[in-house]
């Protein structure tokens, strides 16, 4: 899938309003797009991230499997809280690749030696 179909795909699946249960507990909530990115909030946070770096992370990823160690190394300013960028990006990028069916589910636990990670179809 290239990016114009990705990004058509988050358009019609994942809409502004939707509230996605996450993982470790809590939920996300859709605010919309602008601008290339996709807005949300978790718990009292409003973050924004480029649908060209979810993108690219899954293009990177596509057909293995990807953990939220593996995007922290991958790309730190985008899914790392520590170096600039947004730990919960992992797991949007995980709720968002299973809204789209890029993914079946998300696995682990989310602690040290079990982050969450899902498997990324090969198309």
């Amino acid at each position: 899938m290239d990016f114009d179909a990705f990004s058509r795909l988050m358009h019609i699946k994942v809409a502004p309003g939707a509230v996605f249960p996450n993982p470790g507990g809590g939920s996300s909530e859709i605010i919309g797009f602008g601008s290339g990115s996709l807005i949300y909030r978790r718990r009292n946070s409003r973050i924004c991230v480029s649908l060209r770096d979810l993108y690219d992370a899954y293009a990177h990823f596509r057909g293995g499997n990807v953990s939220s160690t593996d995007l922290r190394q991958y790309h730190p300013s985008v899914f790392d809280s520590g170096a600039g960028g947004h730990s919960c990006n992992c797991t949007m990028l995980f709720i968002l690749l299973k809204a789209i069916g890029a993914a079946d589910r998300i696995k682990g636990e989310g602690v040290r030696g079990n982050p969450f990670w899902v498997t990324i179809a090969a198309t």
